[in-house]
């Protein structure tokens, strides 16, 4: 029965054709899977240190957002496969990439997406199979800029002020340290400075512990200074007076509660300044002491250093009297009489009476020795003519009346 079956089946046609040619087939794979294990095996092999790259990073700053620290990564790999496919491989044939286009504030963590030139090799990633990317949204911010000073200008000069062209400035970076940022803060050295001047200056951000931010940046970096230098005065004040008195009555003395003032201001103009007024003091009527309260006028490009802009005036008021005193016309000089005049002489009267007014003290120390009278005989001519009688003007009296004014003289040539 065997024998039979084994006779039909060697006349068959998949025993004839079939059959040996699936043993080929099997014996052909065998001897390939030999000749590759022998001639070229499957290995494998590490690349260190391969370069992540970031994708989608145009698309997180559209988004508002910038990367915060690193922004570079690095992961092994190992690559499987023949030994012929490995042999060439370089690790530009690898590649490592990260999708950062969906981020969000904070920390992420986002897998590493690999890719192969060859696709019969297989890529593992064997270290840092992830990446940690920390992520803040962008802020843009207006700051307000300070320019300190270093140095001093010279004794009797100042530091006034300084004008920026710029009060504020924008900075723009990460909301973490933008919040940080307390100024923008620079300096100007005024060693030595008299006059005004204008300097270009870096500034800087800083906290509120003057440290400096980083990883931000200022959309302008430098300012325009303009520094105000000026000069120290001292001048005397002027009380300004104005109205009269009560008929017979007069200021006998007035006392400020300070006499001078300092004053600061450009060089050219306080070198001109001569003193200061105070505001208007109306006497008008005022017949007794008076106390008045009162401001100084300090013109507007000048101000007031370390004193105060209001002052105390005290008024003494005091009633006038008056005295006559007469004197021999033969006690009056002739001054500037010409050549040709030999004398001159008074005539028709003997004395001249000097009516002098002015305060009780002054009216009691005057002697008639002390009354100066004169005649000024440039104008003279010859012959009896009259002329004016003056009284010395070095010694100043709050009203003389001469009497006459005039009298008449006579000249003489020989």
């Amino acid at each position: 029965m065997l024998k039979e079956l084994k006779e039909k089946y060697s006349k068959t046609t998949f025993a004839k054709k079939i059959a040996p040619a699936i043993l080929s087939v099997i014996f052909a794979i065998i001897f390939w899977a030999f000749v590759m294990e022998e001639v070229n095996p499957s290995i494998k092999k590490e690349f260190s240190n391969v370069s992540v790259e970031l994708r989608g990073v145009e698309t997180l700053k559209s988004n508002n957002f910038v990367i915060i620290g690193d922004t570079k990564f690095y992961s092994d790999v190992e690559v499987t496969g023949r030994r012929n496919a490995i042999k060439n491989l370089d690790e530009e044939d690898i590649k490592l990439y990260a999708d950062v286009s969906d981020v969000k504030k904070g920390e992420n963590i986002i897998l590493i997406s690999k890719n192969i030139s060859d696709e019969e090799l297989q890529l593992d990633v064997i270290s840092n199979e992830n990446i940690v990317l920390e992520v803040d949204r962008v802020l843009r911010k207006p700051i307000t800029v300070f320019v300190e000073t270093k140095g001093s200008p010279p004794e009797d000069y100042i530091f006034n002020k300084t004008e920026l062209s710029k009060n504020e400035v924008f900075v723009k970076g990460p909301e973490r340290y933008i919040e940080e940022v307390d100024k923008l803060k620079g300096y100007v050295s005024i060693e030595k400075e008299t006059s005004n001047f204008s300097r270009e200056v870096a500034i800087e951000a800083v906290d509120k512990n003057d440290e400096v931010v980083n990883n931000i940046e200022i959309e302008n970096e430098y300012v325009s200074v303009e520094v105000k230098i000026n000069k120290i005065v001292s001048v005397p004040i002027v009380e300004r007076i104005i109205g009269e008195p009560k008929k017979g009555y007069d200021i006998y003395k007035t006392t400020l509660s300070t006499d001078e003032v300092q004053i600061i201001g450009e060089k050219e103009i306080v070198d001109e300044l001569k003193f200061i007024y105070t505001e208007d003091i109306d006497i008008s009527g005022v017949d007794k002491d008076i106390k008045y309260k009162t401001s100084l006028e300090i013109p507007p490009e000048l101000e007031i250093y370390h004193s105060k802009k209001d002052i105390e005036v005290d008024l003494s008021i005091k009633e006038l009297v008056s005295k006559i005193y007469k004197i021999d016309t033969d006690n009056i000089n002739i001054i500037n009489k010409d050549d040709d005049i030999k004398n001159i002489e008074i005539v028709e009267i003997e004395e001249i009476e000097a009516e002098i007014t002015d305060f009780e003290d002054i009216i009691d120390g005057i002697k008639v020795s002390d009354i100066n009278l004169y005649i000024d005989a440039s104008d003279l001519k010859k012959d009896i003519q009259l002329a004016e009688v003056f009284i010395n003007g070095g010694v100043s009296y709050k009203k003389v009346d001469i009497i006459p004014k005039n009298v008449k003289v006579k000249t003489y040539s020989d």
